[in-house]
């Protein structure tokens, strides 16, 4: 069978002209490959996120409340403000979509976009910490009325900013941040200055600036200002690492200095399937630990709009040097 055909004097070679289709079919896509590559490298660098820090280690006693100062950060990085009252396209849109597609949908439209606003010269230091109250209420409250805390430069002047504090009930430990706006990203000289307004005191307490840098990511989010001093959220890190059985990772958590073994059988149980709620509170002494802090998982379902507790488990923390450590685990009690 001839693979052509001549046509007023032009042959026509099928199988050639086949073969050139399929060619510029795998180079169409070959560029439409290339192209959502650049695309999507620019949009990932949207999200790539440079934070410098420090360590800081801390302590502050503010009549019955504890003051604990734990990171010193600088970035140079503002998330933009989301327009409430113009709401994007996508908000209606998603409305349209299958429960199962909403939440992959929204990471789409959250990864393909760029949400921050960036200064070459400027940025927020802020201070991340926690204080332990006497009393389980939310309304104990240290600032401003007993305590300021500010960043100050050179010559002790400063930096405008403010305060964020973040609260669960039923816990006596408060999480906090106070920042400074408009710091240099070379500054030079930066100290913590705490009017204690119980003990009518004044402190300063200089900042030795050996930066550590860390890089965020989509894939690795910038973390909560809170989370950085939760013990919630290491407990949470356990929980995750022990349902994957990352043992060398888990051992990290744990303070082995103060534990000749580990209650390893208390974390092996069926409860883990299901829904828990959490309670943070501080406990004065635990085994000849001091300011140990306890973390009490409720297990439980949820049943027409209300949760049932079935069984608990608290874990015990200590702050070493720091950060939060466990030291001890209870087994499941059923309630």
């Amino acid at each position: 069978m001839e693979n052509h055909i001549k046509i007023n004097g032009i042959v026509l070679d099928y199988k050639q002209n086949k073969q050139g289709t399929k060619r510029k079919i795998i180079w169409l896509l070959l560029c439409l490959l290339m192209l959502w590559s650049i695309i999507s490298l620019y949009f990932y660098r949207q999200h790539l996120l440079v934070v410098k820090s420090i360590p800081l280690n801390e302590n502050i006693q503010v009549g019955d409340t504890k003051v604990y100062l734990r990171e010193l950060s600088l970035v140079n990085f503002e998330r933009k403000p989301f327009d409430y009252d113009h709401l994007p396209w996508y908000a209606e849109f998603s409305k349209q979509l299958p429960p199962f597609l909403i939440m992959p949908f929204y990471k789409t439209i959250t990864f393909y976009s760029s949400p921050y606003t960036f200064d070459d010269n400027h940025g927020k230091a802020a201070i991340n910490g926690y204080y332990l109250s006497p009393v389980l209420s939310l309304e104990d409250r240290i600032f401003p009325e007993t305590v300021d805390i500010w960043l100050a430069g050179a010559y002790e002047v400063g930096y405008l900013g403010g305060t964020s504090t973040n609260h669960s009930a039923n816990s006596n430990l408060h999480s906090f941040q106070v920042y400074g706006e408009h710091v240099p990203l070379d500054v030079k000289e930066l100290y913590i200055m705490v009017n204690d307004k119980v003990n009518n005191k004044n402190h300063k307490i200089p900042i030795k600036l050996d930066w550590e840098t860390k890089t965020y990511t989509f894939f690795n989010p910038f973390p909560v200002y809170w989370q950085t001093s939760n013990p919630l959220v290491k407990v949470q890190e356990f929980i995750k690492l022990n349902e994957k059985d990352k043992n060398p990772k888990l051992a990290q958590l744990i303070l082995h200095d103060k534990l000749k073994t580990f209650p390893w059988q208390h974390t092996k149980h069926e409860y883990w399937q299901l829904a828990f709620e959490d309670r943070v509170s501080y406990q004065a002494t635990y085994q000849g630990q001091h300011d140990v802090i306890t973390v009490t998982l409720t297990f439980g379902e949820n049943k027409e709009n209300s949760f049932k507790g079935i069984a608990e488990q608290t874990f015990y923390l200590i702050d070493h040097q720091g950060s939060w450590k466990i030291i001890d685990v209870h087994p499941v009690r059923k309630i």
